[in-house]
């Protein structure tokens, strides 16, 4: 996503733009709710507090010409959202955002106590001792997203080539050239916004001393149900129930470090089932249409990596988005580019730099 936010933004701005994608199964874009959702993740409240609402604002200046020009419909659209309690110290840590939904345009946040919640949808389960309900927040199909980003930037010049990434050519810290098989091209400058991947089997890529990133895995079943549906996501921690489209819903998640991508387990899907029951035992269960997991990559700190990679003059790293993938894309493309621009980095992205250090 973020690499197609780039070309998209690059593109625009007139520059010669090649996208080697590698169209690697398993990377979270593919698989995901597509929540662009600034006021809550890691940094915030603190360090990304700021980039997050940056990044919101960004998307809903691109929209709506990346839709007009590309003819792809993403799925745009305003969601509200329930953040669930189980007692009054959660409820405590969940009322402490109230305030910041309510400063920021378009968005609001109130306290709903249990029997508020039950007056709204009875099929929640009773026991909760609140829940923060929350507006403002926009769900994309994350997929058809990146696909508008693509297309929009080959219709001003770029170059999108379906393939792996082998080489980069170098010379007295400068990349020159790459080469993926199937073709080369001499480049002022390289983004490898690869992903968990980290692009470590690509032929003379050395970044230097940068901060490890690694694959979270999540799972997440899309289902259907024919019941009249929640008009809101409704989560606790990473348990979800996530509007799609029309009758179709994500129910999420799982957070591991290992085991294999791809299809989910029986056991993993149960796990899941079971965890949206406990948020609404009142709705039926829904019929499972497709389950997989998928590859978020994520830092130790919890904040992305966007900057330049130290080994280079012209190349440069966008990776770590973790959670916060389809938010932070546009934002992380736009920021590189200030980067590019100003031929190093900047002093106002040292929290998020390759090289920084993280304790």
């Amino acid at each position: 996503m973020s690499g197609a936010s780039l070309a998209y933004r690059l593109a625009r701005a007139g520059r010669d733009v090649v996208v080697v994608d590698d169209a690697r199964p398993g990377r979270a874009t593919g698989w995901n709710p597509g929540g662009i959702n600034p006021l809550h993740g890691p940094g915030f409240p603190g360090v990304m507090e700021g980039f997050y609402r940056d990044a919101f604002r960004l998307h809903e200046e691109q929209r709506t010409q990346v839709s007009a020009a590309s003819g792809v419909d993403f799925g745009w659209r305003v969601v509200d959202r329930l953040f669930l309690a189980r007692d009054e110290k959660e409820a405590a840590d969940l009322r402490r955002y109230i305030a910041f939904y309510n400063a920021l345009d378009a968005f609001s946040g109130r306290w709903t106590d249990a029997s508020e919640i039950a007056a709204w949808d009875s099929r929640v389960d009773p026991s909760w001792a609140g829940g923060l309900m929350t507006r403002g927040n926009v769900r994309v199909d994350s997929e058809r997203y990146r696909h508008a980003l693509l297309a929009t930037a080959q219709g001003v010049g770029a170059t999108v080539v379906t393939a792996q990434l082998r080489s980069i050519e170098t010379r007295g810290g400068r990349i020159m050239a790459i080469d993926w098989g199937g073709g080369r091209a001499e480049v002022s400058g390289l983004c490898m916004a690869t992903g968990s991947w980290a692009g470590g089997d690509v032929a003379g890529w050395e970044p230097g001393e940068v901060v490890q990133v690694s694959a979270v895995i999540g799972d997440l079943l899309l289902v259907r149900s024919d019941e009249t549906p929640p008009s809101a996501d409704v989560s606790h921690g990473v348990t979800a129930i996530y509007q799609h489209d029309q009758a179709d819903f994500w129910i999420g998640g799982t957070t591991r470090r290992d085991g294999p991508l791809g299809e989910t387990s029986d056991a993993i899907e149960q796990q899941l089932l079971d965890g949206a029951h406990s948020l609404m035992p009142g709705w039926g269960p829904p019929q499972v249409i497709a389950r997989a997991s998928a590859a978020r990559p994520s830092t130790s700190d919890g904040l992305p990596l966007v900057g330049r990679a130290p080994s280079y003059e012209n190349g440069w790293i966008i990776n770590g988005l973790g959670g916060k993938g389809i938010l932070l894309s546009a934002w992380a493309a736009q920021s590189l580019i200030r980067m590019m621009d100003a031929g190093g980095d900047l002093p106002e992205f040292a929290p998020v730099s390759p090289n920084r250090a993280t304790g």
